[in-house]
């Protein structure tokens, strides 16, 4: 559930950023009117095909690492792979910076 709200997040944060790109060429009662309109008509449906791909991604990951870490290794590596790529997603969208490139360039 976690990881789904932070992905969620994710792409509501870049629709308003995009959103917000055009709000000086529109009414602000008008363009603030459309702007939650479009968030929940994109949010709602995104938000269920986001869960339902996140689920089955995540039990895909968990028999994989189950199978081979054991039961409870597997869980945890793959909750941190998951968490590590929305950290490299969120660090993209509000600082953009790429922490992989940043981490190749200290490590060699």
């Amino acid at each position: 559930m976690m990881v789904t709200i932070l992905a969620a997040h994710l792409l509501t944060a870049s629709l308003n950023d995009y959103l917000q790109s055009y709000k000086r060429q529109a009414d602000p009662f008008a363009f603030t009117a459309f702007g939650m309109l479009v968030i929940i008509v994109i949010f709602y449906p995104a938000m269920k095909i986001m869960e339902g791909l996140i689920r089955k991604g995540t039990l895909d990951l968990f028999r994989k690492g189950k199978h081979r870490f054991g039961i409870g290794a597997g869980i945890a590596i793959v909750f941190v792979l998951l968490l590590g790529g929305l950290y490299v997603l969120y660090a993209h969208h509000w600082y953009h910076f790429n922490v992989l490139q940043a981490l190749w360039r200290k490590i060699f």
